[in-house]
């Protein structure tokens, strides 16, 4: 920077990078050569890099900055021969040469179409306004070649030829730029960390943050040949002119573009010039009574109008539950990135995003919610299943895998008056507890992952498992869900001390399908409670391990078929895009055949075909159970393995000693 001046003011719209700032808003990632146009209300300038000498901005309402580009072109030689155009002018600015700053060039993603016009590429069809004060009709020459001719320097003369050696059009970038300054819109500028321009330091922690709204008040245009050359055309010797084409702007500040009413949030002045006292804003002609101000009602702001809206979460049409990718904060002006599920504090002030939950009735809506009177739960006859009535009104069905292992699932038959609690929880957890995204799922927009989580433990303080702890260090949605848990399996453990000591909680708003994982309960029990829309939890097994347990008496009106062939690789092939590791409940099997058919169908290296025939050959599904809102699973006595088909936005607590 040129010079550090100090600013009492703070930004009221910033982020902490300019990364992030495109996270939140994909829109401003279109950009072309620091210019942002098409996607946005008004275009928008960031300040970033390095700048030339003769750029100029005090700290004032004022900002100074020339933009050169470089051209080639070819003019004819015999009056008949038509013109060509070797090459455009922005093909040259996508790296900066040694003669222009070191400014940032991004790649353009849907730009709107553009067209060739006088050696440009134009991005509308219109001709740009005239908009330049200065132009230098006759161009200094500054090189010539040992081959020039007479006739070719009497090409270089506009007044003995219809085509002028400098181009009359602008690049896309700038022609934005001029053609807003002819329809007296204002141009958004954000300043980033490092800009050499800038005469003061951000404040810490901010990346970049916006100046407001600016009127390009001036622009003067120069032109000027560098060298040029005689080429031999297909029909006549062309003249190869190359040049640089200069535009230099005056940007003069305006208040506007934080809100759309500029008298219910009026700033006088820009924010790095704090608020002037009575004597200095009159000598610098600035009203420093906001009342007696006539601000300009821009019908444009930065932001789009849904960061002033009330935030919400939607519904789609496929189940899935969005809301927007980032939030303002409206206490300290930060721009965060929205990576919890629902409740986010500002990273910098910690003021809730208020982000409202969903009601579950709206995740559900798609699978029903009428009372069933059996689960949708499916096993071969070699499982031997147990049905018996719970506590309340709840229906219990005990699957015995083998001689160890056991899952029971306490069902709610879809009952409101059994899912009353969940309901609540649903909502609660939503609105007390900060459920993050997971690093190792983050592969989706931006990013950010299908899965929230959150883990609640007291070892992790290294005190004990009491009740105690759970009532003073976690949200009160927590300590009443892992209460619920316990209340409903206590009775289903096979050690009557069983408790609850680690309570992870884990979360998503899509449909998908998550595989490769394994409940760790050999030791200890894991009680499993579904919130929101119904889950289907697949176990497996090796056929090799299959224990006959006797005949099987079905809990349903009718025994469940086992699988067929077909049956059975549609099962092990379930899942999209979803192969991470899911650990609330334990650690992925690193032998697992169901891991190496995961990684076969993902992006790894698919494995022989026989090694997957001999895979698919030896695993078998053992039991699939579908948890809908309310319904509580108990594993126990075995490692399983399991996969997890999402159907909706849900909430799942994993509970173990």
């Amino acid at each position: 920077m040129r010079g550090v001046l100090p600013t009492s003011g703070k930004p009221h719209i910033w982020a902490t990078s300019r990364d992030e700032l495109v996270q939140i808003l994909p829109e401003f990632g279109q950009v072309r050569n620091d210019v942002v146009f098409g996607s946005t209300e008004t275009p928008l300038l960031f300040l970033e890099g390095g700048a030339w000498p003769d750029d100029q901005w005090d700290g004032g309402n004022v900002i100074e900055l020339k933009m050169v580009r470089e051209f080639v072109r070819t003019l004819p030689e015999g009056p008949a021969a038509p013109v060509h155009n070797v090459a455009a002018l922005d093909t040259a600015v996508e790296a900066p040469s040694p003669t222009v700053p070191n400014a940032r060039a991004r790649t353009p993603e849907g730009l709107p179409p553009v067209i060739m016009q006088g050696g440009y590429y134009v991005f509308t069809g219109e001709a740009p306004a005239e908009c330049e004060d200065v132009i230098e009709n006759r161009l200094p020459i500054v090189h010539s070649t040992p081959h020039a001719t007479p006739s070719a320097i009497a090409t270089l003369e506009p007044a003995k030829n219809a085509t002028p050696p400098a181009p009359d059009d602008a690049p896309p970038e700038i022609d934005v730029l001029l053609l807003a300054r002819a329809a007296s819109m204002p141009i958004s500028i954000i300043l980033c960390r490092g800009a050499e321009l800038a005469p003061f330091s951000l404040p810490d922690g901010c990346g970049c943050a916006f100046l407001g709204f600016f009127f390009a008040t001036e622009v003067q245009t120069q032109a000027e040949v560098i060298s040029w050359d005689v080429v031999q055309g297909p029909d006549y010797p062309m003249t190869v002119v190359r040049g640089r084409k200069t535009w230099r702007f005056r940007f003069e500040w305006t208040p506007g573009g934080e809100d759309p009413d500029a008298v219910a949030v009026l700033h006088a002045v820009p924010w790095w010039r704090g608020i002037p006292d009575a004597p200095s804003a009159a000598a610098n002609g600035v009203n420093s009574q906001p009342d007696q101000c006539t601000p300009i009602q821009h019908p444009y702001t930065l932001l789009p109008l849904h960061f002033l809206a009330t935030p919400a979460q939607h519904i789609c049409t496929d189940a899935d539950v969005r809301t927007w990718l980032g939030w303002h904060c409206t206490t300290c002006g930060r721009l965060n990135l929205q990576v919890n599920l629902c409740l986010q504090k500002c990273g910098s002030c910690s003021t809730p995003n208020g982000l409202p939950p969903i009601a579950v009735d709206y995740v559900r809506q798609v699978r029903g919610t009428d009372p069933i009177a059996f689960p949708w739960d499916r096993y071969p006859e070699f499982v031997r299943c147990v049905s018996k009535d719970g506590p309340g009104i709840l229906r219990t069905f005990t699957y015995h895998l083998t001689a160890k292992a056991t899952v029971h699932h306490l069902f709610t038959r879809n009952r409101p008056e059994a899912q009353s609690e969940p309901t609540r929880l649903f909502s609660d957890l939503q609105a007390e507890v900060e459920l993050s995204t997971e690093l190792a799922s983050a592969r989706g927009r931006n990013g950010i992952g299908p899965y929230y989580s959150r883990t609640f433990s007291p070892l992790l303080t290294g005190t004990s498992a009491g009740d105690d702890w759970w009532e003073t260090n976690a949200p009160a949605s927590v300590s009443q869900a892992r209460q619920l848990m316990l209340q409903c399996a206590r009775g289903l453990s096979p050690t009557p001390d069983w408790t609850i000591g680690n309570l992870a909680i884990s979360s998503w708003r899509t449909a998908g399908n998550k595989k490769g994982s394994a409940f760790l309960a050999d030791k200890s029990p894991i009680v499993l409670l579904c919130l929101g829309a119904d889950v289907e939890v697949t176990f497996w097994q090796r056929r090799s391990e299959r224990t006959a347990l006797g005949p099987s008496r079905a809990a349903t009106s009718s025994a469940s078929p086992a699988p067929t062939a077909e049956e059975d690789e549609l099962i092990v092939d379930i899942g999209d895009d979803d192969d991470a590791e899911f650990l609330p409940a334990g650690t992925p099997l690193p032998s697992s055949s169901v891991q190496s058919k995961a990684k076969s169908k993902g992006r790894g290296t698919t494995p022989p075909p026989k090694e997957r025939a001999g895979a698919r050959k030896d695993l078998e599904d053992v039991l699939m159970v579908t948890l809908v809102h309310g319904d509580l699973l108990l594993v126990h006595g075995a490692v399983l393995e399991y996969s997890i088909k999402r159907t909706g936005m849900s909430i799942v607590l994993f509970g173990r000693q």
